[in-house]
């Protein structure tokens, strides 16, 4: 049974990903009319590949070639989701403001740079929030650590 979930799993993500590289292709291939669907389909997607292998595929970082690969490619994921968002922001900001197909692909390019940028940014400039919760019956000081939205991995961690 627990394998038939994981393949179901396995499949959903990789439905949902070419479902969504289909719709980016159709979106840039509207936008930006220099190549047909069918060559946006391969571009996003090499790239969408190429981005998840550094990202996910490489544990040893000993050289700087596989360091650029998966910081580069960490990025990318995260700029494709973000440009996923932006296509779709533009989309229904075009229902209302009937945007041409170039500037819409300009407005989701410029959105999701803006996004990455402040990411990346975010991610190098670690917050630390001290808060107080009183809690009634509570008899003596209790001092805890809540940690969020850590990403550690290859782009953190030390190399050997």
């Amino acid at each position: 049974m627990k394998q038939i979930v994981v393949v179901f799993s396995l499949l959903l993500i990789l439905g949902l990903t070419a479902g969504a590289v289909v719709y980016l292709s159709n979106r840039f291939a509207i936008s930006f009319p220099i190549m047909s669907q069918k060559k946006w389909i391969w571009s996003i997607a090499v790239i969408f590949v190429f981005s998840f292998v550094g990202a996910i595929g490489l544990s040893d970082l000993s050289n700087v070639f596989q360091k650029a690969w998966s910081a580069f490619g960490s990025i990318m994921m995260g700029a494709f989701i973000l440009l996923l968002l932006s296509v779709f922001i533009t989309d229904v900001l075009h229902l209302i403001f009937k945007f041409a197909p170039l500037t819409r692909g300009y407005i989701a390019l410029g959105l999701t740079l803006l996004f990455t940028i402040y990411g990346v940014w975010n991610a190098f400039n670690i917050k630390i929030k001290e808060i107080t919760v009183p809690i009634v019956g509570l008899k003596e000081e209790i001092r805890a650590v809540h940690l969020t939205d850590i990403h550690l991995g290859n782009s953190r961690a030390k190399s050997n």
